[in-house]
């Protein structure tokens, strides 16, 4: 029932643009984590990068299983959208939280969003506290 609900409103948003973060809300709802995350890039890269639309996904990622950012950080790493590889920089920092860490992967990760082409991702990257695996050894 919760799903239904969650995909009649999403649906019934689909038409108007100025409700596209409501409509993120709604999906993230009743979507599978992966799914959501696919939809959100789809969407995303089809022009619905607006601030509001940017804040509900990241309140999306908030909500996201643990185990599901890994994928999501690779998928929109490789968006062609600016917007969607900021948000693989809140993603990650995420999957890097307490009890879970800077593996070599997350760091290779960062380091990559780091150096971007895209000032909002690189500065937003660059932004995270370095961890202390990137160190220099004796400064941290």
């Amino acid at each position: 029932m919760w799903t239904q609900a969650g995909a009649a409103a999403e649906r019934a948003l689909e038409g108007d643009r100025r409700l596209t973060a409501l409509r993120v809300r709604c999906a993230s709802a009743w979507r599978t984590p992966a799914d959501w995350g696919e939809w959100v890039l789809s969407l995303v890269e089809e022009g619905a990068t607006d601030t509001d639309t940017l804040r509900a996904i990241e309140a999306g990622v908030a909500a996201l299983p643990v185990t599901a950012l890994r994928g999501v950080v690779e998928r929109w790493s490789a968006s062609r959208a600016p917007a969607l590889r900021r948000a693989a920089v809140w993603a990650l920092e995420r999957d890097a939280g307490p009890k879970r860490g800077w593996t070599p992967e997350r760091l290779a990760a960062l380091r990559a969003l780091q150096a971007d082409g895209a000032a909002e991702v690189a500065g937003a990257a660059r932004a995270v506290f370095p961890p202390r695996e990137m160190s220099a050894p004796g400064t941290g």
